[in-house]
């Protein structure tokens, strides 16, 4: 294939493609701005990696093909996940900011007006899935439509080949094409297009399969089933900043300090370790300082395994440590002071609750 007429198709729009990615960087930047001191940075250079994107997009029909625009908006999202991968976040972090920018992205004004009427509406889905079929271009999405009965769904397609996919793996970015795949939903929750998903080429499986009706509630929503975490949790953030101090394991313990509300002691054959508030640490200790603490609604079952892991692996995968605590009735976690506000968000991201939030 020649590729000027590819680089010339959509340089000669770069106008048109960056006023999109300004209008998403627009809804993006608040969301970004809670866990980042300068939003407009990465956005800038999300910017820019996207122009370099442009030119090297796949042509697929330009204008005659009206998934090149979606083809576009991958190319936008792309860039956005590079750009913040680089500075530290994680894939489910950017689906996140991403799926909750969609409403403010797309309005609230339902779909949008249809020049055709229902027949011809159906004609025209079922000509383009078609067309889709001759594979007349590489890296073209290729799909077939499904009429429906208008009770269990209206229309749908079975995507058997995904130009975003291709994209997406070109660029070794395979492990955020799934959370763009699943902005789908919030999309059709904003349009009221009830869309149905049971499978996507994203998550391995042969085929996506969407199902719409029109005015049907889209029950998806955040967080991907990929994520939800096998128990809910519910936790709590004590409001102490702590701290942890270690001593020689014969040392002798104060006695004020165990009337300082939350008080760990663990003495072993090594160390007598202790975890307590900050403002009671004498200056003497050895003392690793500055820790907020997230507790987990209890009382825990016993018979209950993986509590930990749950809590654990999620923020591992952000690279947030942690120092773990478990007592009868409960779990506590330990983070940075500096990490908390992203913990939380982390944690909420993959389908834990933060009581009064």
């Amino acid at each position: 294939m020649d590729p000027g007429p590819t680089a010339g198709y959509y340089v000669s729009r770069m106008a048109e493609w960056l006023a999109g990615f300004d209008a998403q960087a627009t809804h993006v930047r608040p969301l970004l701005a809670r866990s980042c001191a300068d939003p407009d940075s990465i956005l800038r250079a999300a910017r820019q990696r996207f122009v370099d994107l442009i030119s090297r997009l796949p042509y697929i029909g330009g204008d005659e093909n009206h998934l090149t625009r979606e083809l576009v908006c991958s190319a936008r999202c792309l860039a956005l996940y590079q750009v913040m991968r680089d500075h530290g976040y994680t894939a489910a972090e950017v689906g996140k900011i991403l799926y909750d920018a969609v409403p403010a992205l797309l309005g609230d004004g339902g779909p949008p007006p249809q020049p055709l009427d229902a027949d011809a509406l159906m004609r025209r889905r079922r000509e383009r899935a078609a067309r889709s079929q001759s594979r007349r271009y590489p890296g073209d999405w290729v799909y077939s439509f499904v009429m429906g009965d208008g009770v269990a769904f209206d229309y749908g397609y079975d995507f058997t080949a995904c130009a975003a996919q291709e994209l997406y793996h070109a660029h070794g970015a395979d492990e955020f094409l799934p959370y763009y795949c699943f902005l789908d939903f919030a999309s059709s929750r904003v349009a009221g297009l009830g869309l149905q998903r049971t499978m996507t080429l994203a998550e391995g499986q042969p085929r996506c399969d969407h199902r719409f009706k029109l005015g049907r509630a889209t029950e998806q929503d955040w967080p991907p089933p990929w994520l939800r975490p096998r128990l809910s949790l519910t936790l709590s953030v004590l409001p102490q900043t702590f701290a942890v101090c270690r001593l020689d394991p014969a040392a002798e313990i104060p006695a004020a300090l165990l009337s300082s509300g939350f008080v760990s002691i663990t003495r072993t054959a090594d160390e007598l370790s202790l975890v307590l508030p900050e403002e009671a640490v004498p200056g003497t200790w050895r003392a690793e300082r500055g820790w907020r603490c997230l507790k987990v609604q209890g009382p825990l079952d016993f018979a209950l395994t993986g509590i930990l892991a749950e809590l654990s692996t999620p923020l591992a995968q952000a690279g947030i440590s942690i120092f773990a605590l478990s007592t009868y009735d409960t779990d506590y976690l330990l983070v940075r002071a500096a990490d908390l506000d992203r913990a939380v968000r982390v944690l909420a991201g993959h389908g834990h609750i933060l009581a009064g939030q």
